[in-house]
């Protein structure tokens, strides 16, 4: 390979995985090796490893490896690569680099390479003693809406006008019919009878697909079909089971390879919680009955008007808890009899948590106080399991969140979905209830892939490697737009982000039904009752998910590999029609393995060049993987392996519409 026709720029890499760093997962007062790779025939004269030490930045100049370093430490011979070796004296390590030529200073960081020196936060860090869940790189995750997903014991459905609210009352529905228009013919008080005896019935079919780990929304007693107004912590709902079922379900989960979070829901109780008791029997208690009540610090009231009290976007059925209380912290997660360790002791051993508004918990901005519990919770969770996953919910910049004293991972929406989304839809993607009203996926505006790619890459940067493997991205939820729907059910565009969703960095989750094309916008139709009639199934999807599933267990470079985006220019337009044939190629790798993945969002007659040599491949051939798993519905042209030479593999557009995924090899 003639490295020096190319921009060298673009072949520098470093990232904080096992390909460059000797140790993943240090512990403290370890050594490390770090390298830094860049093509052979760059300009480079001196690179200095560059870290921070008591606040201090101390730089170290690092040292060219021999040819016959790079043969033992499986390195191109197109290569060359630079590394030093540090002692980890605390408990984090945060470096840059100092790159130069005999012209110009550069720096590398998480922002790649640059002239302006990068903010702290986007320095790579090492974590030293991380307690990171060792199952979790391997899992994918299935999302399970407990009163949508199966009805195994009709005997304990919500009956109609068992449970009322106001004007309010429940109503049972057959399982197939339809939900009505949220606030008319339809509220959060419609049941359909999902259960814990549903989900264990269909503890098969989640096998069948290669799930290895399931997330339930709430399943705690409360008065509503979404359960998220809890009433009663210690108690499974009775309408989905007993707290006997649920450790049975948990036992059988576990005998099958199967791990399982719940949601844990302490921003706010329900108004009927005896803690709160609002327009209860005064008799009972209740932080809403007197001042006086013992839990009246669990809450926040503005005066002595009982109705001043503060509530989830003033929602007043679920009134806020006051973390600002050590009664309060004691309860949650500090006893041994704790909410949150109860669940993860015998006999229910659950693995792990979702924090729902993890981003609100402890933050009272309208008291001027912000509350850090999660410091807390971490330590006392980990105590009780140190191989627990603890996960946050957040629409918004939740890498504050993250880290190695705070949550493992959060639900990636900022960082994966709401830039693919933008991306494939050009609308916005996101509802959220806001008091009482939804922001519907309405409005639209020009999103572009550079914009996607560096919306990821900003928030990808913030974490350490270590927490980019494990955070949690998904293409919808309960909360927003099945991406079926939003698409307007194109299939192949589905398909490319199904692809991506399995060969991005971090840990993929699949919303329930969605791997069988199910359907719906606004709440309530992305809550719709699960197909369970395969003749209503979309097999060709559902066997696109089993083989994405299948790569992404099978490859560990899918699960902990480096993530490298091919920098190239598929066209030179802007705001018009062909910015939607615009093509996104990255790798993910490990010293001996390479697989690329291009993904494609309009079929179009182009001849695209994947420049390799930016991982310093001159020639070879790409072995399509689809092919391993008898893949037969796209890619028809790649039954055989393609070559390529002098660093470019040259690809037909039309025949990688929408995704390709091939192993690269010398």
């Amino acid at each position: 390979m003639e490295s020096e026709k190319f921009n060298w720029k673009k072949g520098i890499f470093h990232d904080s995985s096992s390909n460059f760093v000797s140790t993943s997962n240090p512990k403290k007062g370890e050594k490390i090796h770090i390298y830094i790779q860049m093509l052979k025939n760059s300009p480079i004269t001196q690179i200095f490893f560059s870290f921070f030490q008591d606040g201090e930045e101390i730089n170290i100049e690092m040292q060219k490896l021999p040819k016959s370093s790079l043969e033992r430490n499986n390195y191109s011979s197109n290569l060359k690569v630079y590394s030093t070796k540090i002692e980890l004296k605390g408990n984090e390590l945060k470096y840059r680099f100092r790159i130069l030529t005999n012209q110009e200073h550069f720096w590398y960081s998480g922002l790649g390479l640059t002239r302006i020196t990068p903010p702290s936060e986007y320095c790579f860090t090492i974590i030293a003693d991380a307690l990171i869940p060792s199952w979790v790189t391997k899992t994918v995750f299935y999302q399970i809406f407990p009163d949508r997903f199966c009805n195994g014991n009709p005997s304990i459905d919500v009956k109609n006008n068992e449970i009322s609210r106001g004007n309010e009352k429940s109503v049972h529905c057959e399982w197939n019919d339809i939900p009505g228009e949220y606030g008319k013919n339809y509220t959060s008080l419609h049941f359909y009878g999902g259960d814990l005896a549903g989900i264990k019935e269909k503890i098969s079919y989640l096998q069948d697909l290669g799930i290895n780990a399931i997330y339930l929304n709430p399943i705690f007693k409360a008065n509503s079909n979404h359960r998220y107004d809890t009433i009663d912590y210690y108690r499974i709902d009775p309408h989905i089971g007993s707290n006997e079922e649920f450790a049975q379900l948990v036992q059988e989960l576990h005998n099958q390879g199967i791990q399982i979070i719940l949601d844990a829901v302490i921003n706010h109780t329900g108004d009927k919680h005896p803690w709160f008791n609002r327009n209860g029997d005064p008799n009972k208690g209740g932080a809403y009955t007197s001042p006086n009540d013992p839990h009246r610090c669990f809450y926040r009231f503005y005066n002595e008007d009982p109705e001043s009290f503060d509530a989830w976007k003033n929602y007043k059925l679920l009134p806020r808890l006051n973390y600002n209380s050590d009664e309060l912290k004691d309860q949650i997660y500090r006893k041994s009899d704790s909410i949150l360790k109860y669940w993860m002791q015998t006999p229910y051993n659950i693995d792990g948590w979702r924090f729902d508004c993890a981003n609100m918990v402890g933050k009272y901005d309208s008291l001027g106080k912000r509350i850090n519990v999660w410091e807390e919770i971490r330590t006392q969770l980990k105590k009780v399991n140190p191989n627990s996953f603890i996960i946050g919910e957040s629409f918004y910049d939740g890498t504050e969140l993250v880290n190695h004293h705070k949550l493992d991972a959060i639900t990636n929406y900022c960082g994966f979905y709401s830039p693919l989304i933008r991306w494939l839809t050009q609308n916005d993607g996101i509802q959220a209830l806001s008091n009482k009203e939804f922001r519907c996926f309405s409005f639209s505006y020009y999103f572009s892939l550079s914009d996607m790619i560096t919306q990821m890459k900003i928030y990808r940067n913030k974490l350490p490697f270590q927490f980019q493997l494990i955070q949690i991205n998904l293409l919808d939820s309960h909360d927003v737009p099945r991406l079926f729907s939003a698409i307007g059910k194109n299939e192949s565009i589905m398909k490319m982000a199904v692809c991506f969703l399995f060969t991005y960095i971090g840990i993929p989750m699949i919303y329930y039904g969605d791997e069988n094309g199910m359907e719906g916008i606004s709440d309530p139709a992305n809550r719709q009752p699960m197909i369970w009639e395969k003749a209503r199934w979309n097999s060709n999807l559902r066997q696109f998910y089993k083989k994405m599933i299948f790569l992404r267990k099978e490859y560990s470079e899918l699960q902990i590999g480096s993530f490298f985006n091919f920098q190239f220019d598929t066209n030179n337009s802007s705001e018009n029609e062909d910015s939607y044939s615009e093509i996104l190629a990255f790798a993910r790798f490990s010293k001996s393995r390479c697989l690329i993945i291009i993904l494609q969002k309009k079929e179009v007659k182009k001849q695209i060049q994947i420049p390799l040599w930016q991982l310093r491949y001159d020639s070879g051939v790409i072995k399509p993987l689809l092919d391993l798993i008898n893949q037969q519905e796209i890619n028809q042209s790649f039954k055989l392996n393609t070559k390529f030479s002098q660093g470019i593999a040259i690809f037909h557009a039309e025949n990688i519409y929408p995704c390709y995924i091939g192993e690269i090899n010398n």
